[in-house]
This record gives C-alpha cells, structure tokens and sequence, in this order.
C-alpha cells in the first residue's frame, strides 16, 4: 500500500482540549507549548482486510485523520501518518511492522490486530522501545500477565459491553435466556462475557446454540426449534457481518420475534447491516462503546465533521480512530524537554484522559487498557431511517475483577483469528 503523509499540528489550545485540563491548569500552557520542539512525529498504522467489516480500517484511518486535521487548523506540532494495508493474518503484520519500525522509522505503531499478533508487535515494541496502541473491537478481555510497558489497548470494549448488557437483561427482560452464535464468534469472549454478566444477575442460560459452522449448512431450523421447545424469555444472538443478517432475517420470517425479544453483542444490528436487515432489526437491543444517536456536542461535532470529510456517515470504527488520535496527542505534551523521552511517552500514555465522542475515555495506569462508557441501545425509525439508539449507559467491571479473569481462563471454541478481520 502506499504510503500516506499526512501533515498534522498541535496547538496549545488543541492540547489543551485534548487533555481536558481544568481551568486552573490552563495558566501552565505557554510552558507546555514551549516544550515542542520542530521535528515531526511519525506514526505507523497497520491495517488488515476485514470480510466481515469492508470498511473498518477505511473508516478508523480516516477518524485519526480528522482528529490530525482538526489540530493542523490550530498551528504547531507536526505529525506524519503512514499506513500500511497487512492483509490477512499475522505474517503480513509481522512484516509491515518491521518495514515502518526499521525502514521508516516512526515514532509510535497504531495497529488494527488480534491478541495473538499483539502479543507478536509487543515483542517488536520492547526490542525497538517503540510504543504501540492496539486498536480493536475488543472481542476478548486483554491478558494481563506479565505485562508489556511499550502495549497499550483501546478498543470498543466489545466484551465488557456484553457482559453488561447480560446484567441488564437479567433486570429488564427475564431470568431465562438462549444463546445462539456463530461459528466464527464463538471463539472470542463476547458470549461468555455475556453468560458470565447474566448468571452473576440471577439469570440462567437454558441452551447455547452454534450455527454457521463452516462444515455444515446454514439451516437456522434447528435452532428455531430448541428456542421454541425451551421458551425463553429472550434470546441473546452474537453475530455479525452478513452471518447477522441471515440470523436476524431469520429469526423475524420466523415468528419467533413476535413472542421472544431478540438482543444481541455489539455488531449483530450495526449501522452498515440496517439498510440490508430492513424491518426485522427494529426492537433488537445491543450494547457497545457509541451510538451515533449519542446526546453530546462532542459527538455531534464530530459526526458532522466526518460526514463533510468522507462523504458517509461515522461508525465505531471512525470514532475508535478518532480518539486513538486524541490519545496521542494528550500525551505529546508530556514527551518534549525530558531526559528519558521514551518513558516519559509511555508514563504519559498511561494516564492519558480525552472527551471521546462516545464519552470520557481514560487509559488505566495497571493494565494499559482504555476505560470508557457503554450503551444499551435499540433499532429504531428516526426520520424514516434505522439507526440504533442509544437508550443509557451501563455499569462496568475492571478487567481485573474475578469474574472477567473466569471469562479469560474459560474453555472457548478455539476460533482465534482477529475479530472482524478475517
């Protein structure tokens, strides 16, 4: 892929906002500022190909864009962006990874990758003493063993989001659930996430059942017929890309909406599914990071920023992109002028705080992994389109509370590729 130069500046007052320092740390910015020096910063992003999610990386480029845009408007630290298409698979990110850390030499990795090929990066990053985000969906909770001082995660909280929801569900629609996966999402935490949330509630997971499996045919009928026969009081479906459209048409043509509420992980009724699921999404609820439906000036400012900028509407993906820039640039200011500037960076990056468009977005100095609100959402009709809005937030565990370290250590389908990159 080509590379992609990308001129960014940073200003005292964009850092200001970045950071979002009170008012009485404002009378500190001329030093800040004074710190700066000439010399741009480079950043590498990896970006994979997505079947199941076309324009993933697409859309999580252009969001770090629009955040280098708006602080280029501002005047002050350059920045150069350079991506790099990996592919399929670890090997190519290995590779491209060693082209932009050797060759190019940048500054900072920004990388759309699974737990495997992170933890493969992270030994690139200690050798190399660059620092790397990973940047995910987060479909499986980080281990924290041994951890790396160079990693740093921000991601969707994917699985924090189910398990969330699977408390709430356990309050707001009943003790008795069904789960229904696919194959291909099997393998990640979402849907132990999810059980773990619902029985710690008071809820009881009657029948689990795995469909799309690659070596059988995609005949959803026996799964309709154990729903029926356990007649639960909803059913949580973990799905996505066209895997959720085929579930959730289905399940509508089926007549099993009409008595069983149908909820679901994150992506199973996304914005770019709705045109295609028509109808039957209406009423699914589901639980993730943002919701373009979100109530805040920030994140209208930046939808219609990235409408103007792109020509579509924003998704996750756009704002995991933004504001993996916005962390970024929090940290910068803390980097310049320190003997050690490495570890300045990497203590900086630890703490950094931003005003997300999903909300306050905050690394955690322990497991170097964002921390963030959720939303329980549902498909509804505004203005005569689908969109998925966003009814609350949610309440959250940390990581490294006991029932996430179960969901960790929990036996899984073995299915461990990227989630949404394959």
């Amino acid at each position: 892929m080509r590379v992609l130069p990308h001129s960014a500046v940073l200003s005292r007052r964009a850092m200001l906002r970045a950071i979002g320092l009170t008012a009485g740390a404002i009378a500190a910015a001329p030093v800040l500022a004074s710190l700066l020096p000439n010399r741009p910063l480079k950043l590498g992003v990896l970006l994979p190909r997505s079947q199941a999610y076309p324009t993933l990386s697409e859309n999580l480029l252009a969001g770090m864009r629009l955040h280098f845009d708006q602080i280029r408007e501002q005047g002050g630290r350059a920045i150069e962006l350079v991506a790099e298409s990996t592919g399929l698979g670890a090997g190519g990110t290995i590779a491209k990874s060693q082209q932009l850390v050797g060759w190019q030499r940048v500054d900072l990795l920004v990388a759309i990758v699974g737990a495997y090929a992170a933890k493969l990066l992270g030994k690139l990053s200690r050798e190399k003493q660059t620092p790397l985000i990973v940047a995910n969906a987060g479909a499986r909770v980080p281990s924290h063993d041994n951890p790396n001082p160079y990693v740093f995660h921000n991601s969707l909280n994917l699985w924090q989001a189910s398990r969330a929801l699977g408390a709430w569900a356990a309050t707001h629609l009943g003790r008795r659930a069904f789960v229904a996966k696919s194959f291909y999402d099997s393998g990640h935490d979402i849907a132990y996430a999810f059980q773990a949330g619902f029985e710690q509630a008071g809820g009881r997971v009657l029948e689990t059942s795995l469909t799309h499996h690659p070596h059988q045919s995609d005949d959803l009928t026996a799964t309709f017929d154990a729903i029926r026969q356990n007649q639960p009081d909803f059913v949580f479906g973990c799905y996505c890309g066209q895997w959720a459209t085929d579930f959730v048409q289905a399940y509508t043509a089926s007549g099993l909406s009409r008595s069983v509420p149908l909820i679901g992980s994150g992506f199973i009724a996304d914005e770019s599914l709705l045109p295609a699921q028509g109808r039957a999404a209406l009423g699914i609820k589901t639980a993730l990071a943002w919701s373009s439906d979100l109530d805040s000036d920030d994140n209208r400012a930046f939808s219609e920023a990235y409408q103007r900028l792109t020509g579509r509407p924003a998704d996750a993906f756009a704002v995991l992109g933004f504001d993996t820039g916005q962390l970024i640039t929090a940290s910068l200011p803390a980097v310049d002028g320190n003997t050690d500037r490495t570890e300045a960076w990497l203590n900086a990056l630890s703490t950094a705080e931003v005003a997300s468009p999903r909300g306050q977005l905050a690394m955690n100095a322990q497991t170097h992994s964002s921390v963030g609100p959720v939303y329980v959402r549902e498909v509804q009709r505004r203005d005569g389109k689908l969109v998925n809005a966003a009814l609350g937030p949610l309440s959250l565990l940390s990581p490294l509370d006991e029932p996430i370290v179960a969901v960790r250590s929990k036996q899984q389908s073995g299915w461990s590729n990227p989630y949404l990159c394959v």
